[in-house]
């Protein structure tokens, strides 16, 4: 039987970190996205022709940079997201009657912040009820992998000394980076090195410990539509 999966569209640090906290407690295995994509696990094909959903429940910011969250939701419904409705939720610091209206339309949650929790928790246990663990969830690489050998530059933060870690593969979407600096999942990377990438910030999906002092992670790069 799998973990449950969550994916989280929010652009505020703080949220996305209480979220975290808050998914970490209940078991679950989450993605965390700081702009909105249509779908942060499978291509964007449209419309989407992968059987199963990405995820079990997704929680997405109203207000994010570009897009709505409601336009995300009608992306999604569009390229025909295999993720039910029921199992999705709009979260926002202010909701008017028109807006609220026009998201029960579409026929899922809605949460107002600062964050009820215990009202969250309630959700969360309806939507498990609905969840068929039995269905895989996976990722899907945006290209093929093309081996290397290259030393790659990076930051855990803004102001931070830079890092160096070891690339044994990578493509335009990402790269397994060896460090010797301990990461931890969802931490953003900022790589410096030229030629992979520099411009977007990456996203740790998943760590492997190697031996001593030594580390595996799965980097992939912030994508926008």
């Amino acid at each position: 039987m799998r973990r449950r999966r969550a994916l989280i569209f929010e652009d505020d640090v703080v949220v996305m970190g209480l979220m975290k906290m808050f998914l970490g407690l209940r078991g679950y295995d989450f993605f965390g996205c700081r702009e909105p994509m249509t779908c942060p696990i499978y291509k964007d094909d449209e419309p989407c022709n992968i059987k199963y959903p990405c995820a079990d429940i997704m929680l997405i910011a109203f207000n994010m940079p570009r897009m709505h969250g409601s336009e995300l939701l009608k992306a999604q419904s569009a390229r025909q997201c295999k993720l039910i409705m029921k199992n999705k939720a709009l979260i926002s610091g202010y909701f008017d009657m028109l807006n609220r209206s026009e998201m029960e339309k579409l026929g899922c949650a809605v949460f107002e912040k600062p964050l009820d929790f215990t009202r969250l928790a309630a959700w969360f246990d309806e939507c498990e009820q609905r969840m068929d663990l039995s269905a895989p969830l996976g990722h899907v690489r945006r290209e093929k992998r093309r081996p290397c050998h290259r030393e790659i530059l990076f930051q855990t933060a803004p102001a931070s000394d830079i890092k160096k870690g070891i690339a044994t593969n990578f493509s335009p979407s990402g790269l397994c980076l060896t460090v010797t600096t301990p990461l931890w999942l969802h931490q953003t990377l900022r790589i410096k090195s030229d030629g992979i990438n520099p411009q977007r910030p990456a996203s740790v999906r998943w760590i492997k410990t190697l031996g001593h002092n030594s580390f595996m992670a799965g980097v992939y790069f912030e994508v926008t539509d």
